[in-house]
């Protein structure tokens, strides 16, 4: 081999690498989306159980992201924080908004309705 010659890569080497590139990226899409779903279900579980606990009913039965962005969990560590609305009723016709926060895999909180007088109701945590 001359010392002087530039290596360029063959064109069947590139294509390979963008093959591999192009399924790198689509795995990993399917990995953060694998993990967006199972915080959606530990977010419904814990807002179900929750509803149950204080006597409150969850409407639609589904809770919906609101928010995502990084922060720091109680160890430094940086991590995904979920925020998920949902609705819930004491019984009357009312709709009353909730927020459930998960701050990596862990509820961090749960949030209702400011707007009416939940001092009766034990938030389980």
């Amino acid at each position: 081999m001359q010392p002087w010659r530039k290596l360029t890569p063959k064109p069947n080497q590139l294509k390979y690498d963008m093959e591999s590139l192009l399924l790198f990226l689509i795995l990993a899409l399917v990995g953060l989306w694998f993990m967006a779903m199972q915080a959606r279900e530990k977010a419904l579980t814990f807002t179900r159980r929750a509803c149950t606990d204080m006597g409150v009913y969850l409407l639609d039965d589904t809770v919906a992201l609101n928010g995502l962005r990084f922060a720091r969990n109680r160890n430094g560590q940086l991590c995904f924080k979920r925020c998920f609305r949902f609705e819930y009723t004491r019984g009357t016709d009312f709709r009353h908004k909730g927020t459930v926060i998960l701050l990596g895999n862990h509820v961090d909180s749960l949030l209702l309705d400011p707007d009416i007088d939940n001092s009766d109701l034990e938030i389980p945590l």
